[in-house]
C-alpha cells in the first residue's frame, strides 16, 4: 500500500506563518531585554495628571443637626395604679387604649376584676373611704363625682348623697358596689331617713345593714382632666408600685434629646422640619432646650406648624434643625476652588469650557461652611449649575 502524500503547498502555507510568528516574538523579547535605563524609567512613570474639577451645585449652605423626637401632648400626666392587698395583682382587662379620651369618673383599668376610676386631684387616695368618713380625700372624691355628673357639693363629709353618687358611679360602669357591714338592722322599705351631706344616716332611728366602702386601690388621680391616653399597661401585666397610665393634655408637640455638644447654637428661634412615619415633612420650631450644665444630653421641645400631629401621638420621627444658615438657593462650589478671597468678598473661579480650556470669572463669595462656599458670579451668564470648576 502506498503512503499518503500531502500537497507541498499546504505544508508550506502552515510552516511559513509559524516561523514568522516566532521571529516577531523573539524580536520583541530581544528589544525588551536591551531597553535603555531612560526607556525603562519612562515606561514605569505614571501619566501626567490632568486638572481636577468639581461640579457646581445649587442648594442651601446650612449646618443641620438631626435627632429622634416623639409626638406627645404638651402636658404629660402620670396616673398611678395602686397594688391590691392580694399577693397577685394583674391587669385583667385593658380598658384604656392610646388616643382614647378620659374624663372624670372614667374607668382607666381593671385590676383583679375590679375597676379603677380616675378623678382630678392633687394627691393620691391613701385610705378606703366609706359613709361617715371626713377629710380632704373625701372632698377630692366628691369633687370628682360632681365632675362626672354624680352628686353635688364637696363638703368633705361622706354622707348619703355621696353614697348614692358612688353607687351610681359603679352601676354606670357595670360593676358591683363595694360594701362593708354596717350597724343596726336593715331599714324599712317605707322609711325615710334624714339626709344631709354633712352627716350620715341617723343610725339611732334607722339602721343600715351594709354601707358603701370604696377601696383606695379602686381610685386614682390625674392632675387635670379631661385628657388623652398615651400609654397604658396591657392586659395580663402585673401591677406594682411603678405601674402607670400616661395621659396627655393640650396641643401636640415634639420631645427629643440631643448631645450637649451638638445642641450648641440651638435657640428658641431655631427652625427645621420633622418627618413622622414616612410622611411629608412638617415645619417645626424650637420652644425650649433644657438640661443640667454637666449633663451629656439636652432635652429639646418643639412646636409643629400644623395641628395634624394630634393624630399620631406616641409616634416618633426624625427632626432636622437648621442650626446655622449661611445662604439658601445659592450656587455652591468647593471652597478650595475659590481664589483671591478669604471669606465674603470678590474672588474668582476657573471654569472649564466645552473646549477643555479654563476661563477665569469673577465671583462674590457669600459665605463658607464645612468646605463649601456659596458664590454669586458678577456676570450671571458665566456660571451655571452643573458647570465644572478647577479645584486642583
Amino acid at each position: 500500500m502506498r503512503p499518503i502524500r500531502f500537497p507541498r503547498r499546504r505544508v508550506t502555507a502552515v510552516v511559513v506563518p509559524l516561523v514568522a510568528l516566532c521571529l516577531v516574538a523573539g524580536g520583541w523579547g530581544l528589544a525588551s531585554a536591551f531597553q535603555s535605563p531612560a526607556q525603562r524609567e519612562a515606561a514605569a512613570a505614571p501619566p501626567t495628571p490632568g486638572p481636577v474639577t468639581a461640579a457646581v451645585e445649587r442648594g442651601d449652605l446650612v449646618r443641620t443637626v438631626s435627632f429622634a423626637a416623639e409626638v406627645a401632648r404638651a402636658e404629660k400626666l402620670d396616673v398611678a395604679l395602686a397594688p391590691r392587698d392580694e399577693a397577685r395583682t394583674y391587669i385583667t382587662k385593658s380598658v384604656s387604649s392610646a388616643g382614647e379620651a378620659v374624663g372624670a369618673g372614667a374607668v382607666v383599668a381593671e385590676v383583679n376584676g375590679r375597676p379603677v376610676f380616675v378623678v382630678a386631684g392633687l394627691f393620691p387616695f391613701y385610705r378606703d373611704l366609706g359613709e361617715g368618713d371626713t377629710g380632704p380625700d373625701v372632698r377630692q372624691l366628691q369633687a370628682g363625682l360632681a365632675a362626672a355628673g354624680l352628686g353635688s357639693g364637696a363638703d368633705g363629709v361622706f354622707g348619703d348623697v355621696t353614697a348614692r353618687a358612688v353607687r351610681g358611679l359603679y352601676d354606670r360602669a357595670g360593676y358591683s358596689v363595694p360594701e362593708a357591714p354596717g350597724t343596726g338592722s336593715a331599714p324599712e322599705e317605707d322609711a325615710a331617713p334624714r339626709e344631709t351631706e354633712t352627716s350620715s344616716v341617723d343610725t339611732e332611728s334607722v339602721g343600715v345593714a351594709r354601707r358603701v366602702l370604696v377601696p383606695f386601690a379602686e381610685l386614682t388621680v390625674a392632675s387635670a382632666l379631661p385628657a388623652t391616653v398615651v400609654t397604658a399597661p396591657p392586659e395580663g401585666a402585673k401591677v406594682t408600685d411603678e405601674s402607670r397610665i400616661v395621659l396627655g393634655r393640650g396641643a401636640a408637640i415634639l420631645r427629643g434629646s440631643i448631645p450637649r455638644l451638638a445642641s450648641e447654637g440651638i435657640t428658641s428661634a431655631t427652625t427645621g422640619s420633622v418627618a413622622i412615619a414616612g410622611g411629608e415633612p412638617v415645619a417645626v420650631s424650637v420652644t425650649s432646650v433644657t438640661g443640667e450644665p454637666e449633663a451629656e444630653d439636652r432635652s429639646v421641645r418643639l412646636k409643629p406648624a400644623t395641628t395634624g400631629l394630634g393624630e399620631v401621638i406616641g409616634q416618633s420621627g426624625v427632626v432636622v434643625l437648621e442650626v446655622e444658615v449661611v445662604e439658601k438657593d445659592a450656587l455652591l462650589v468647593p471652597s478650595v476652588a475659590v481664589a483671591g478671597g478669604g471669606g465674603a468678598g470678590r474672588s474668582h473661579l476657573l471654569v472649564r469650557k466645552r473646549t477643555g480650556e479654563f476661563h477665569r470669572i469673577a465671583v462674590q463669595e457669600l459665605g463658607e461652611l464645612d468646605g463649601l462656599s456659596a458664590v454669586e458670579p458678577l456676570d450671571a451668564d458665566e456660571l451655571h449649575e452643573s458647570d465644572r470648576v478647577r479645584v486642583g
